[in-house]
C-alpha cells in the first residue's frame, strides 16, 4: 500500500532515526581507542576544570559547533574508516559516496601546518556546512559572523559543523531546547583519542552558551604536546596522501 505524503514522512524520519542510533551504537560498542597521553591528559583536566557537565552540553544547541574544531592527522584516519564503514550519517545531508582518502580530506577539511616546540604538527579544520547545503572553508565563518559578507550572503548563513547530526537552523542564536548531537562523539571521547577532532574535545564552556577561553600558555602546551605525542604528522600524512594518490 502506497501512503499518503504525509504519512510517509514521519514513517520516513522515525526510520532515519532508528538507523542513525544504531549506526552510532554499534560503532561505540565494537570499537576499542587508545588514551590520550599523560601529558594531554594533565591539560584537558586543567582546560576543563570547573566546566559544565556533560549533561549540559546534551541539552545544547550546539552553538559551540558553528564552526569545526580542528584535529589531527589520527582523527583524520578514524574519520576516513567510519566514512567507508557508512557510518557517517545525519539527518539532513548526505556525505558523499565513494570518496578516496585525499579526495575526503579535500572536501570536508581544510589542512593547515602550525609550528610547534617539536616540529610542523598538520591540523584539518573541519569545514562548515551552510543553510543551502554548501561547504565553506573554516576561516570563511566564525562563532559570531562573518570575515567575508559577500561569500555569506551568496552561500548562505552557517548551519554548523559538517559532523553534526543536524544543522543549526536559527543562526547565530540557535533553537531554545533543541540540541544537536556531534557525529564523532563518543563516551570515550574526552579521554581517548577517538574520531572526534582533538580541539573539540579541548574545548569546554564554564557557563552553558560560554565558551571557555584558555590562556595563551596553557594552549601552547597543547600544540607542543599534541606534536610530541604523535611525531612527524607533517610527513606522515604527505606519506598517507602520496600512497593513496597513486596506488
Amino acid at each position: 500500500m502506497i501512503l499518503p505524503s504525509f504519512q510517509r514522512v514521519p514513517c520516513l524520519f522515525l526510520r532515519k532515526t532508528v538507523q542513525f542510533l544504531m549506526i552510532i551504537h554499534m560503532k561505540q560498542k565494537n570499537r576499542k581507542y587508545e588514551q590520550f597521553p599523560k601529558e594531554l591528559t594533565e591539560i584537558l583536566e586543567k582546560n576543563h576544570r570547573d566546566s559544565v557537565d556533560s549533561s549540559v552540553c546534551a541539552d545544547c544547541s550546539g552553538l559551540c559547533c558553528i564552526q569545526g574544531g580542528p584535529g589531527i592527522l589520527e582523527n583524520v584516519l578514524f574519520i576516513y574508516e567510519a566514512y567507508e564503514r557508512g557510518e557517517l550519517v545525519r539527518r539532513d545531508y548526505a556525505f558523499e559516496t565513494g570518496l578516496s582518502l585525499p579526495a575526503f580530506v579535500a572536501r570536508y577539511f581544510d589542512v593547515c601546518f602550525m609550528p610547534s616546540s617539536s616540529g610542523s604538527l598538520v591540523l584539518f579544520y573541519v569545514k562548515t556546512l551552510t543553510q543551502n547545503g554548501d561547504l565553506v572553508s573554516w576561516h570563511a565563518i566564525d562563532s559570531y559572523g562573518s570575515k567575508n559578507p559577500e561569500l555569506i550572503d551568496r552561500l548562505g548563513k552557517s548551519a554548523g559543523c559538517v559532523f553534526l547530526d543536524r544543522k543549526i537552523t536559527e543562526w547565530p542564536d540557535g533553537e531554545p531546547g533543541e540540541s544537536r548531537n556531534c557525529i564523532l562523539h563518543g563516551p570515550e571521547s574526552n579521554s581517548c583519542l577517538t574520531e572526534k577532532p582533538v580541539y573539540c574535545t579541548f574545548y569546554s564552556c564554564v557557563a552553558p552558551f560560554e565558551i571557555r577561553k584558555p590562556d595563551v600558555a596553557l594552549a601552547t602546551a597543547w600544540v607542543d604536546a599534541l606534536a610530541e605525542s604523535y611525531p612527524d604528522s607533517t610527513q606522515r600524512f604527505n606519506n598517507i596522501m602520496a600512497e593513496n594518490i597513486f596506488s
